[in-house]
Order: structure tokens, then sequence, then C-alpha cells
């Protein structure tokens, strides 16, 4: 995630938190994710083997595929590479 987050920046992330996925990414994925350059934009596919088991509407806890991850969203971004 943001190694400083504000408390706007929290803010916007409670707003959609039911709709989305988040976590801490470390310096290989994010390595990873720059191969292409300095781009801002990341076009990821759909993971190999699914979100989760039980699908995308699900809290991440309960065994699904939204809200935080922590450091479980490495595996899912790596997952995500074309």
């Amino acid at each position: 995630m943001i190694n400083n987050p504000t408390p706007a920046m929290m803010g916007m992330i409670n707003k959609v938190k039911h709709q989305i996925t988040w976590g801490d990414i470390d310096e290989e994925t994010l390595a990873l994710l720059k191969k292409d350059g300095e781009k801002k934009v990341y076009n990821l596919h759909p993971p190999r083997k699914g979100y989760g088991r039980k699908g995308i509407k699900i809290p991440f806890a309960k065994g699904g595929a939204l809200g935080d991850r922590g450091a479980a969203i490495n595996d899912l971004i790596r997952r995500m590479q074309a």
C-alpha cells in the first residue's frame, strides 16, 4: 500500500473497501510491475487459479477476495501478471 497513508487516503479506501482488494506489496513485486519502465497504470489480467475459494463477493478474512489482504496481495499480483 502506501508508506504513509493520510487520513484522506484511508477515508477513500474505506468508502470502496467492499468493492476492492488491497495490501502492502514488497519491493520484488513492485519491480515486476515496473518492468516496462515507470508506468503508473498497470494492466493486469484476471488471476490464474481464481481470486479465492469463495469468490469476489466475500471479504478476504472469510476466504473471499475483497478487503485488506496484507502481504498476500503479492501472490495475487504475481498470478495476475501476463
